[in-house]
């Protein structure tokens, strides 16, 4: 039995993997269209609108066969394990009575490991090569590391930050709200830039640094506001009813 006298560990597990697989398969029927749109984009294989259109127009006419598609597995699976990972962290340290600098050091590393490596390593370059212009090849190293700093950034702004200011200035649970739904929102205008390059290292291979520079300014500003769109409903609303749901299901 917890120390706080809440559940034991393997319910609370129990209820982090209900509360993830449930968060992620729902949020996946908006990330998918999005992260397609992104990634057509940048490749210049069709703009943001369309890619939009089209998908939606399927998950609307068609959803049995959305659901089907490769990009969605992909997403459902990188959301639902990340989640779970946050979930079981937080679970697993509040049942230990860990610091919150601790907790938030421990869970930085955890989420970063499973979102960051599922999402450089399997959803990135799937995307690219679903999505891409061009005949499906290698991913430049250029491409992993890029991918890789955008998303420690954004595991320290979405995740970590939000629960550890909490704590450190003993937040209400509104302010607490406030800080889950906006700081997922202001960390694009750092990882934006990251994602872009990496897709353009991808899709160009000869490039002088200039050009490339060009190329990631150019779609910056659109390409930030759609991942504001993006991020806000698994980061900023999952993220939020998460806890909601959590708490209620484990009474903490």
């Amino acid at each position: 039995m917890a120390a706080d006298g809440g559940l034991p560990l393997t319910k609370r597990l129990t209820a982090d993997l209900g509360a993830a697989l449930g968060a992620g398969f729902a949020l996946s029927w908006l990330i998918t269209p999005m992260d397609a749109a992104v990634t057509e984009n940048m490749s210049g294989k069709s703009t943001l609108g369309k890619s939009l259109g089209t998908s939606f127009k399927e998950i609307l006419t068609r959803p049995h066969r959305y659901i089907r598609r490769p990009e969605f597995g992909i997403i459902f699976g990188v959301y639902a394990s990340t989640y779970m990972a946050k979930n079981a962290t937080d679970s697993y340290c509040a049942y230990k009575g860990m610091s919150n600098e601790t907790t938030a050091v421990v869970k930085f590393w955890t989420v970063l490991a499973v979102n960051g490596s599922l999402c450089v390593f399997w959803r990135d370059p799937q995307f690219a090569k679903i999505f891409g212009s061009k005949a499906p090849t290698s991913v430049p190293a250029l491409s992993y590391m890029l991918w890789v700093s955008r998303d420690v950034v954004h595991t320290l702004g979405a995740v970590v930050a939000p629960d550890y200011v909490e704590k450190r200035y003993s937040l209400t649970q509104e302010q607490w709200r406030y800080c889950q739904l906006s700081f997922p929102l202001l960390v694009q205008s750092l990882t934006t830039p990251c994602h872009l390059m990496g897709l353009d290292y991808y899709n160009v291979k000869e490039s002088t640094f200039g050009a490339r520079i060009g190329r990631t300014c150019s779609k910056w500003i659109p390409t930030m506001g759609l991942r504001c769109v993006r991020m806000f409903p698994p980061w900023s609303i999952g993220l939020l009813a998460n806890r909601e749901i959590r708490n209620y299901i484990t009474n903490q």
